[in-house]
């Protein structure tokens, strides 16, 4: 069915009210999101219109006010969502060329903001970049869950101790490590090297727990030397080596640990804390922006494996 849109001629209170319905929103000054919301424009969509052809780039995000969506890459339906769902922002996010098709299936209205007014938004309220981290990090966190016969799509370390730990790191040999965990930094040097001052490296010279599964942590690890044994209550045991970075996702989205974390033998990692890093973010929205691209990407990465995972078994004989 070809596009279906109409515009409508929506007052700027009702908008605002629709608006602070979204995670994020409620928390900004009313006159913020006035603001905010009259940058938007409201669209209808009749069940089965397309929103957004797949093959070329989202230029938009749509809050979905009322209705519901499905989004769909290579024929495979990806997600489905409804109400107080925001939809586009992870390919749009991810500066994703080949973008996905949007198929409303229910009558749908949507509020529109354009990428560009969106990434102005962050940057004027740091807490649309808290709540954008956390919110697509719980999404990461969910997608991988569903992977719990494939390892949940991480790879096992192979790591074995060879001669002895690395002595301690100076300001520089922390930057050159977060540099190298987060690849996502880039040449951003002012903003690596604020974060360096301010974490801390650990040394643990016998198997201690980093944390138990229920349980809110507050840090994560870049692992240099050593290995850490994640024990999942389903599927295979998880481990993990020097280079990977361990409890990312669940520290960001503040999500309870869903695997036991022990580590073996002596043990040398960068703990960041999540204080710590969101305070970097907010003085570089440069590295803000960098780091949204790449959880982004990673979460629409996911979310094609495990639409052809879905389809893999729907189709087995």
């Amino acid at each position: 069915m070809s596009l279906d849109i109409h515009a409508l001629s929506v007052g700027r209170l009702e908008r605002v009210i629709a608006l602070r319905g979204f995670p994020g929103y409620h928390d900004l000054p009313p006159a913020d999101v006035a603001r905010i919301a009259a940058r938007m424009g409201e669209r209808r969509y009749k069940a089965g219109a397309i929103v957004q052809k797949e093959g070329k780039p989202l230029t938009h995000f749509h809050f979905v006010i009322r209705g519901e969506v499905e989004i769909r890459r290579g024929g495979r339906l990806l997600r489905r969502l409804g109400a107080r769902s925001i939809v586009g922002g992870t390919s749009a996010l991810a500066g994703d060329p080949k973008g996905y098709e949007i198929v409303a299936v229910k009558d749908t209205v949507t509020l529109r903001m354009a990428v560009e007014d969106a990434l102005e938004v962050f940057e004027e309220h740091f807490e649309m970049v808290q709540s954008v981290v956390t919110r697509i990090s719980g999404e990461i966190l969910g997608l991988r869950r569903q992977l719990a016969e494939s390892g949940y799509g991480f790879v096992a370390s192979t790591w074995r101790p060879e001669g002895a730990p690395p002595a301690p790191l100076d300001l520089v040999g922390r930057v050159a490590a977060l540099r190298e965990a987060l690849p996502f930094a880039g040449t951003r040097m002012e903003a690596l090297v604020d974060l360096a001052r301010d974490v801390e490296e650990v040394r643990f010279e016998d198997p201690i727990g980093l944390w138990e599964r229920g349980h809110l942590s507050d840090a994560f690890y870049i692992v240099r030397w050593g290995a850490v044994r994640g024990e999942p209550e389903e599927g295979a045991p998880l481990r993990f080596g020097p280079g990977d970075v361990v409890g990312s996702l669940g520290t960001l989205s503040r999500q309870p640990r869903w695997y036991r974390a022990i580590t073996e033998g002596v043990f040398v990692a960068i703990r960041v804390e999540r204080d710590t890093l969101f305070d970097v973010l907010e003085d570089h929205f440069s590295l803000a922006r960098a780091m949204i691209r790449a959880l982004a990407g990673g979460m629409l990465s996911l979310m094609d494996r495990n639409a052809r995972v879905a389809d893999a078994t729907t189709t087995a004989p």
